[in-house]
C-alpha cells in the first residue's frame, strides 16, 4: 500500500455486496428496483420512530419525512454546526429577536423522501443525529445544486458516548447512484443536487442521514477571516508544496506573499482553503485530514470568541448556508450547545484503510471500495463509542 490511492489499476469490475448486517438492519433488499429519478410529492410523509437507546429498522415504509417548515421554525461544514453550537450556548436571550433574523435569512430546503431505499433498510438510533455537510465550488453564476460536490462530511452527534464524530466520505468513491449509473460520489451532486447525493449515501451504506447543510467556500473563508485566521501545524512536505506555487492561480500567489516552513502556521481565510484542497501532493486521504485539520482549528478558535463577537459572524454567513434544518431545530441545537461542546470529537474517513482497490472506470482514475467491510466500519464508528486520538481530544 503506498500513500497514492491511485498507485495500481484494477481492471476487475467491483463486486456487488449481498452481505446482510444483521447488527444494524434487517430484511436488506440486495436486488432493489432501480427507479426513475422523480419524486412523488403526494406521497405519505415518512416519520421515524424511537426505541430507547436501541438501534433499530422500521418494519413499516411510512418512515421519516424530510421535515416541514414551521413559522418559527455544518472542509464546511462542521464550521457552521459548531458556530451555531457556540453562538447559541452562549447569546442566551441577549439577542432573541436578532437571532429569530438571522435564522429566518438560511435557506430552508427541505428533501423528498428517498425512493431508492425503505427506510426498514436504515440504521437509526435516537441518540445519534446525523448531519451531511455539504461543500461545493460554485463559480460565479453557477448553481450550487448542480455543481459536483468537493467535501462531503457527516457530522454525527452521539449523545449516548458523549462524542461528535466527523466522516469523510472520498469524492473518487465509484457508487452506484441510484437512477442513474455508477459513477464517482461527487457526481451525484451535479446530477440529481443534495437530494440524490443524500438518496445515494443512504443506498449505499444503509445509515439513517436526519438532515443537511450545504455551504459554498466564500462561507469558508469569511468564518476564517472574521475568526482573524487560524492556527494550523503544516509539515514540511506540505510547506515545500506550497512554496513552490503548483497548481495555484494569481489569486492563490497573492494569498501567499511569504515562504512558509514545517510547523505551526497563522492562515488567512483564502490560505487554509487552498491549503484544505491541496490533493496533488499526495491523496485525497491525506486531503480530507487536511480538511479536519482546520476545522478543528476553526472550533478552537471560535471557542475563545464572545458571544456578540459570534452574533456577528453568525449573521454575516448564514444567508450562505442551505439546509433542512427548521428555526426550530438549529434552536434547539443551540439549547445543547454547551453539552455538546464538551464531548470528544473522533474521525474516520470512507473508504477505510484496506477497504478498496485503485481502478480506471471510463477513463477516470476512482476507488472501488469494498462495500461489506465499509459499511460495517462506518455503522459502528456511527453508532458505538469511537476510539479518540490523544491529540483530537482537545479539540
Amino acid at each position: 500500500k503506498t500513500d497514492d490511492p491511485y498507485a495500481g489499476f484494477f481492471d476487475t469490475p467491483p463486486v456487488a455486496d449481498e452481505a446482510a448486517n444483521t447488527r444494524y438492519r434487517t430484511a436488506v433488499n440486495t436486488t432493489p428496483e432501480k427507479k426513475p429519478y422523480r419524486y412523488n410529492e403526494n406521497a405519505p410523509a415518512r416519520t421515524r420512530a424511537r426505541n430507547g437507546d436501541e438501534i433499530y429498522s422500521e418494519t413499516e415504509k411510512t418512515a421519516r419525512p424530510r421535515k416541514k417548515k414551521t413559522h418559527l421554525g455544518r472542509k464546511i461544514f462542521c464550521v457552521i454546526l459548531v458556530l451555531i453550537l457556540l453562538f447559541f450556548g452562549g447569546a442566551g436571550a441577549y439577542a432573541y429577536l436578532r437571532v429569530q433574523n438571522i435564522l429566518a435569512a438560511v435557506d430552508y430546503q427541505p428533501l423528498s423522501p428517498n425512493q431508492y431505499i425503505a427506510n426498514s433498510e436504515l440504521a437509526s438510533a435516537d441518540y445519534v443525529q446525523n448531519i451531511l455537510l455539504i461543500g461545493v465550488d460554485a463559480r460565479e453564476g453557477e448553481e450550487a445544486e448542480k455543481t459536483r460536490s468537493d467535501t462531503m462530511m457527516l457530522v454525527t452527534i452521539d449523545t449516548r458516548n458523549r462524542q461528535i464524530k466527523l466522516t469523510s466520505f472520498l469524492r473518487d468513491m465509484y457508487l452506484e447512484i441510484p437512477g442513474y449509473r455508477e459513477d464517482k460520489l461527487n457526481a451525484a451532486q451535479s446530477h440529481g443536487g443534495t437530494q440524490l447525493l443524500v438518496d445515494t449515501l443512504e443506498y449505499n451504506f444503509k445509515v439513517d442521514i436526519d438532515n443537511y447543510m450545504l455551504v459554498s467556500f466564500d462561507m469558508f473563508t469569511a468564518i476564517i477571516d472574521e475568526l482573524g485566521g487560524v492556527d494550523v501545524e503544516i509539515t514540511d512536505k506540505e510547506a515545500k508544496y506550497i512554496n513552490s506555487k503548483d497548481h495555484m492561480d494569481i489569486t492563490d500567489v497573492y494569498a501567499f506573499p511569504e515562504e512558509l516552513s514545517g510547523g505551526m502556521q497563522h492562515f488567512t481565510g483564502a490560505q487554509a482553503l487552498w491549503y484544505s484542497r491541496i490533493r496533488y501532493l499526495d491523496s485525497d486521504f491525506m486531503r480530507t485530514q487536511r480538511q479536519r485539520k482546520v476545522i478543528t482549528a476553526i472550533v478552537k478558535e471560535a471557542v475563545g470568541q464572545s458571544p456578540v463577537a459570534l452574533l456577528d459572524m453568525v449573521e454575516k454567513v448564514m444567508p450562505m448556508v442551505k439546509t433542512d434544518l427548521t428555526e426550530d431545530e438549529m434552536m434547539d441545537l443551540g439549547l445543547h450547545a454547551l453539552s455538546y461542546l464538551k464531548y470528544d470529537i473522533a474521525q474516520m474517513q470512507v473508504p477505510v484503510e484496506d477497504g478498496y482497490k485503485s481502478a480506471t472506470r471510463r477513463g477516470q482514475s476512482v476507488l472501488l471500495p469494498d462495500m461489506d467491510k465499509n459499511r460495517t466500519a462506518f455503522k459502528q464508528f456511527v453508532f458505538e463509542k469511537a476510539d479518540v486520538p490523544a491529540d483530537d481530544t482537545e479539540a
